[in-house]
C-alpha cells in the first residue's frame, strides 16, 4: 500500500464494495463519499483499504428489519470505535449510504443503504447516524443483499476506485 500510495487523490472520493451471496459474487457496490465529513472518509478509506488495520474482506453481512439495513456483525468493536464530529444529515434519500460509528445498542452497524420508499423505517436515522456518501452504482446489489436474509452475505472485496482527471 505504501508503494501505492502516491497514485491516490488527496480526497479519495469513490469506494467500492464487492458482495457475495452463498459464495457466488453478487457485483460490486459504487459509493461515492462526501467531501464534508472528511474524518468520516479517511475512516472508510481505511476500512476498505486496509491502511488502519485488516480491511473488511471476508466480513459477514445480514439483513436487519425487513432488509433496511445491511450491517457488518463480525465487525470487532475496536474497529466501531470512531465517533463522527458531525451528527450529518438527518434523513436519507434513496440510495445514501450511513454508517453509526461509535458505540450503543447497534454497535456492530457499519454501513446502512437507504432503502427504497417502499420498504419500511425508510429515511430517518437517530443522532449516532451520519450519511457519509451516496450509492452511484450497484443498487441492484443492495437489493439482492435485502431480498436475502441469510448470514452467507459476505463482502468479497473491496477498495478505492482511483478516477483519471
Amino acid at each position: 500500500f505504501d508503494q501505492l500510495q502516491h497514485m491516490l487523490p488527496a480526497e479519495p472520493s469513490l469506494v467500492f464494495i464487492e458482495i457475495s451471496i452463498h459464495g457466488t459474487v453478487e457485483g460490486r457496490v459504487y459509493i461515492r463519499l462526501k467531501k464534508d465529513l472528511p474524518k468520516i472518509r479517511d475512516y472508510v478509506v481505511q476500512l476498505v483499504t486496509g491502511q488502519g488495520g485488516p480491511a473488511m474482506v471476508g466480513i459477514k453481512l445480514n439483513d436487519r428489519n425487513e432488509g433496511c439495513a445491511v450491517y457488518a456483525k463480525d465487525m470487532p468493536l475496536s474497529e466501531m470505535k470512531f465517533t463522527p464530529d458531525s451528527n450529518g444529515s438527518s434523513t436519507a434519500q434513496y440510495g445514501d449510504v450511513a454508517g453509526l460509528f461509535k458505540r450503543g445498542y447497534l454497535d456492530y452497524i457499519l454501513f446502512y443503504f437507504a432503502a427504497p420508499p417502499s420498504k419500511r423505517d425508510y429515511g430517518v436515522f437517530s443522532k449516532g447516524w451520519s450519511v457519509f456518501g451516496c450509492v452511484e452504482d450497484g443498487m441492484d446489489v443492495i437489493k439482492a443483499c435485502h431480498d436475502n436474509c441469510s448470514s452467507n452475505v459476505k463482502i468479497a472485496d473491496c477498495g478505492l476506485v482511483i478516477e483519471q482527471k
